[in-house]
């Protein structure tokens, strides 16, 4: 096939008409944030390597595909696929699999970004917050 047929064909593709409604993504009414018809799996507290590593992918691919600000965050998305996939694997028990998941979306730098979804009483990340006085007030 020459080159132009090849153009010519892409940019047929490219301009193809598609669905207003499509099955796997939507979007919210007024933020048209991205809305996926996943499961959510919410039956597992802590999900076998082949589901971690599924949430993995799924979050890496939203913001590869719908984040508007992955090229201003500190690393190159395509490592941090790479540097989070053995964490992902590794996550000894549901506290290590949840605190590599916040670790990620921490690389997005966006605080609209969480973590959301049942946490069990042994997931619960405590906080303890003190002031910090100098010895002479």
């Amino acid at each position: 096939m020459e080159y132009s047929q090849l153009a010519r064909k892409l940019r047929a593709l490219a301009n193809a008409k598609r669905p207003e409604n499509h099955f796997n993504v939507g979007f919210a009414d007024k933020a048209a944030n991205p809305i996926f018809n996943e499961a959510a799996y919410s039956q597992f507290e802590y999900p076998d390597a082949g589901f971690r590593l599924l949430s993995l992918f799924r979050y890496w691919n939203i913001i590869q595909y719908y984040s508007p600000y992955r090229a201003l965050t500190d690393k190159n998305w395509n490592d941090v696929l790479v540097e989070f996939i053995p964490r992902f694997v590794d996550a000894k028990d549901a506290l290590d699999y949840r605190l590599a998941a916040m670790e990620l979306i921490s690389s997005v730098q966006d605080t609209h970004a969480q973590l959301s979804g049942r946490a069990g009483k042994d997931e619960v990340l405590d906080a303890a917050l003190s002031w910090v006085r100098e010895k002479n007030q």
